[in-house]
């Protein structure tokens, strides 16, 4: 469990690191490439980073703008052990990251 408390200082990032991939572009994309997230973002998307309801399979579909249910076991990533940042499917926004997963 984690404690949610109210804070009490914010520190405002100095004005170099403000808009950084922008002012640095050349700096952030050497930063970008050396991490490994260039290349993950790469293999994980295969150059693919469309989203929406037109790319959905039936069933994912059903479940996204029906409010069906998967069947347990019976779907794509029903035993994916990958880490990375899992998005929703439809509009690419984040939902967690695997390292939030439990072994279950």
């Amino acid at each position: 469990m984690t404690k949610v408390l109210a804070f009490t200082n914010f520190y405002e990032a100095e004005e170099e690191h403000q808009d950084y991939a922008l002012k640095q572009s050349a700096s952030y994309q050497r930063y970008k490439k050396g991490t490994g997230r260039a290349d993950y973002i790469e293999e994980t998307w295969n150059g693919d980073n469309s989203f929406g309801v037109n790319n959905l399979s039936p069933l994912s579909y059903e479940v996204t703008q029906n409010n069906a249910t998967e069947p347990a076991f019976n779907n794509k990533y029903w035993d994916n052990k990958r880490p990375g940042i899992y998005v929703d499917v439809v509009d690419g926004t984040p939902l967690f990251s695997s390292l939030d997963k439990f072994e279950s």
